[in-house]
């Protein structure tokens, strides 16, 4: 069975010289509730002889809900034999007609109006075919007891079913309206995308331009204090040899040999270990440095110096093991790795070498052989 879910039965206004106001369409949907009549208002074909299939003929439908909007009824059509929808979908029947019941007095209760009926009224009969088949319905009826009526009325209703029947093929301006009214919230969207997008690139842009000068001003300040770390080790070192040159502990010749072997560029001035350089060359402020030998007349001199050698073998050992795993550093690089590595050793290296004068007369071979 089909169902036609709102349906356009009534409307206020004057009509068969009967005026109809909201307080009869109001009374209508009232008494509907009252009395129960969901599944027992049929639904019928026509109430005149001009249709063929008239008054007294089987229901073809039942109105299961009414209810008010505005100024319009509306009703829902339930148990609808499919060739019934078929005709409406075909619009053989393109009007309804209400009938109603006037005065009415029910239960103790006073109504203005009461609905009775709906009937399907038709522009055109319908095929034999389906008349049989409507003729052949099992019929249905409704009574309710105890009820005293003025009057009785019919109205009808043009076009009550606005959404069901045929369409109309849109013609190329209508097809062309309906794509652009449904494309335009896309096409919204993407404009407002794109526009985010663009604004997004341009503040990326602007970044990446920052980035990159804020890196070059990085690098800059990197290449100045590396300039000026080589500039003041390469003055320290030469105060450093030049002194230990004037007293005569360094000859020229093994100072630029040193400075030749281990100072070849500027990378090595800026990883100079001073506090290696001061043990192959001594102290500036400490020129009596290398004369500390002549003090150790005890015993413990000779433990002292073989403490030293110790020391100087260890040392020795800890730097060949280092270039072997650094291939690339020199020996200068060795020893400040290895000092650094174990700060106690180079701590008693220096104290040792110091006071055993190791360093005195061969600056470089005792340190760097």
């Amino acid at each position: 069975m089909a169902e036609i879910k709102k349906a356009h039965v009534f409307e206020t206004g004057t009509w068969n010289g009967i005026e109809i106001t909201g307080a009869i369409l109001d009374s209508l949907v009232q008494s509907f509730q009252a009395m129960a009549n969901a599944g027992k208002i049929p639904l019928k074909l026509g109430h005149n002889d001009e249709q063929k299939v008239t008054d007294g003929q089987p229901a073809i439908g039942w109105v299961s809900n009414l209810w008010r909007e505005g100024t319009s009824l509306f009703a829902t059509f339930t148990g609808m034999p499919a060739v019934v929808m078929d005709a409406i979908k075909a619009k053989l029947y393109k009007f309804v007609s209400i009938e109603m019941l006037l005065d009415v007095e029910w239960n103790g209760s006073r109504w203005p109006a009461v609905l009775d009926a709906v009937a399907l009224l038709g522009a055109d009969r319908p095929a034999v075919t389906a008349l049989k088949e409507l003729e052949g319905l099992t019929a249905m009826s409704r009574q309710l007891s105890a009820m005293r009526v003025g009057a009785r009325a019919a109205f009808t209703q043009a076009d009550p079913f606005p959404n069901y029947g045929e369409r109309k093929a849109m013609d190329e301006a209508q097809i062309k309206a309906a794509i652009d009214a449904a494309l335009a919230p896309v096409k919204a969207e993407a404009t407002q995308l794109r526009e985010q997008f663009t604004v997004q690139g341009t503040k990326l842009k602007d970044a990446e331009t920052e980035n990159a000068r804020l890196k070059a001003q990085l690098e800059e300040t990197r290449k100045r204090e590396r300039d000026q770390k080589i500039a003041a080790n390469k003055e320290r070192f030469k105060k450093l040899a030049d002194v230990q040159v004037r007293a005569g502990k360094v000859t020229p010749a093994k100072r630029d040999e040193f400075t030749a072997k281990y100072l070849k560029d500027e990378a090595a001035y800026e990883s100079l270990d001073f506090d290696l350089v001061e043990i192959v060359f001594g102290k500036p402020e400490d020129p009596k440095v290398n004369d500390n030998r002549s003090r150790f007349s005890s015993p413990d001199a000779t433990a002292i110096e073989q403490r030293a050698e110790e020391l100087n073998k260890e040392r020795r050992k800890r730097v060949r093991e280092y270039q072997a795993a650094h291939p690339g550093a020199d020996i200068f690089q060795a020893n400040a790795a290895v000092m650094r590595a174990d700060p106690d050793l180079a701590l008693d290296f220096k104290q040792h070498l110091l006071q055993t004068g190791h360093v005195r007369g061969q600056p470089i071979a005792a340190f760097a052989s």
